[in-house]
């Protein structure tokens, strides 16, 4: 079996998918895939006994469609794990996928008293009350701490904007400094060319 082979360039995800056979690992590192390689790569993965161009032209509609109606996500680069999660998700055909040995795939899982979110990698699991009792005193609880996070947002604020004020006046600053070298520089020219002149 071959596997698409990746290469870096930049720092991106510069890797084509080139493949003629079964996709059997997930090429590229970090958690960032451009399009045009998450395409080429499940059209690799979905599609390889066809022609390449055709597969590829296949998925990408697909995958425009679905962009076009707000259910897969449009930034570039595209976070792997969320866009594969909602391709498995919105696809059911395209199951072969979840094959591909280190596929990143961001999943929900819902049980009743407990939510757990998962990525290749990471879990968070969010435990609800065990009765509703509790409710109550869990609200006064979130929104205690909700306060206590924008009252940190306010102070950040307040901090950046110093900040901004600093650079602005150092900004200006050199700028008067620059202008002060130029005249200085302007004046040390005419005394050169009166000198020379005399």
């Amino acid at each position: 079996m071959k596997q698409l082979k990746g290469r870096t360039k930049g720092g991106t995800q510069g890797a084509r998918a080139r493949s003629v056979g079964v996709l059997t690992k997930y090429p590229f590192r970090g958690k960032t895939i451009e399009l045009k390689d998450a395409i080429e790569l499940i059209a690799a993965c979905l599609y390889p006994r066809e022609n390449k161009r055709e597969a590829s032209k296949r998925v990408r509609e697909r995958i425009r469609y679905q962009q076009r109606l707000k259910k897969l996500p449009q930034s570039q680069p595209l976070v792997a794990a969320e866009f594969f999660g909602a391709v498995l998700d919105l696809f059911e055909d395209w199951s072969p996928l979840r094959s591909i040995q280190g596929l990143p795939m961001k999943t929900a899982v819902l049980v009743t008293g407990v939510a757990s979110k998962t990525e290749v990698g990471r879990v968070r699991v969010i435990v609800g009350p065990p009765s509703l009792d509790v409710l109550p005193r869990e609200y006064q609880r979130i929104c205690c701490e909700l306060e206590d996070c924008k009252e940190e947002i306010l102070a950040l604020k307040k901090k950046l904007t110093e900040v901004e004020g600093i650079l602005e006046e150092r900004l200006e600053r050199d700028r008067q400094i620059s202008i002060a070298r130029s005249k200085a520089a302007k004046l040390r020219e005419g005394v050169r060319n009166f000198v020379c002149e005399a």
